[in-house]
């Protein structure tokens, strides 16, 4: 997009300066009230020349655009994942309430990513005691729904597939074409029926409210602290506060009031990045203010909010 942006710019510049360039070079009988320079021949061989100059920009700008265009083999073709295909980056997406994780094809554009030639999708985890567990392993790959092979985006198919899955009417039931050792078959998972998304969700929303509610309890099960039993103050661990905060239940506040103390003490590593990480953990600390102010924390919170522009 950029590039051709840029491209688009140069080529609406040129081909104005060439309609000038023209003008001034065939145009010998435009007016004086137009041009009131004599039209001059040193003026007609200068403008000649710039008009050829003009032609060889553009004639560089096409060879580039050209060469911009060329297809790359290597991010156009999505790897045969059941032919010993391998993944070509690191990102894993999260499936839905299935419990498991996976890897998609992706065309990589802007900074996101473009998931419409995905096909099949590459199991990497799966989550003990969720609804995969025991249906998916590690090493399957998902090649379709409903006794179909995916006919589209599988990433966008696969969610959508789960949220019929979830109505009433369904029962719960994802059937999945899974792929493993060789050999394909239909199976099914069981997830939990939390019923239709309204039509303005999440705003009056059952099924909103029922899916923040169970997010927040698992968050809370969970806890904010590593396997050490240490703190950790995160851009993760900001937003899952938040989200505790948002909920307005007393039970969570023991929770929240330790973290909000850790991280008005917190200082990021100054890294390439620093203001990123400031930014949640300013919004989580004046989230907290309330809870800071009987341990006389609202001090330290300001000095987070402050250290990252120093004098």
């Amino acid at each position: 997009m950029k590039y051709t942006k840029c491209l688009s710019l140069n080529f609406y510049k040129l081909r104005l300066e060439m309609q000038i360039d023209s003008t001034l070079a065939l145009d010998t009988n435009a007016s004086a009230t137009v041009r009131p320079e004599k039209f001059t021949k040193t003026n007609k061989t200068m403008s000649l020349s710039n008009m050829m100059r003009t032609q060889q920009r553009i004639g560089f700008i096409l060879i580039a655009a050209a060469l911009l265009c060329l297809p790359v083999k290597a991010a156009t073709v999505p790897p045969g994942l059941t032919q010993g295909g391998k993944p070509d980056n690191e990102h894993r997406w999260t499936l839905g309430a299935t419990g498991a994780r996976g890897w998609l094809w992706s065309r990589y554009l802007a900074g996101g990513s473009e998931n419409t030639d995905a096909r099949q999708i590459l199991i990497t985890e799966v989550a003990k005691g969720s609804p995969a567990d025991g249906v998916l392993e590690i090493g399957d790959v998902v090649t379709g729904l409903n006794e179909q092979p995916f006919s589209g985006d599988a990433r966008l198919l696969f969610a959508q597939a789960v949220t019929e899955a979830e109505k009433e009417t369904s029962g719960g039931v994802l059937k999945l074409l899974r792929w493993r050792k060789g050999k394909t078959e239909s199976v099914q998972l069981k997830l939990r029926v939390m019923g239709t998304y309204a039509a303005k969700a999440p705003y009056g929303c059952a099924k909103s409210k029922r899916l923040f509610e169970q997010g927040c309890e698992a968050i809370a099960k969970r806890g904010l602290k590593d396997e050490d039993n240490n703190l950790q103050v995160s851009i993760e661990n900001d937003m899952n506060a938040l989200a505790l905060l948002a909920s307005g239940r007393e039970e969570y506040r023991p929770i929240l009031a330790e973290y909000a103390q850790k991280v008005a003490t917190h200082r990021p590593k100054l890294d390439d990045l620093p203001t990123w990480e400031y930014a949640y953990n300013t919004v989580t600390v004046q989230s907290f203010v309330p809870s800071l102010a009987p341990t006389g924390q609202c001090s330290k919170a300001q000095g987070c909010s402050e250290s990252c522009y120093p004098g």
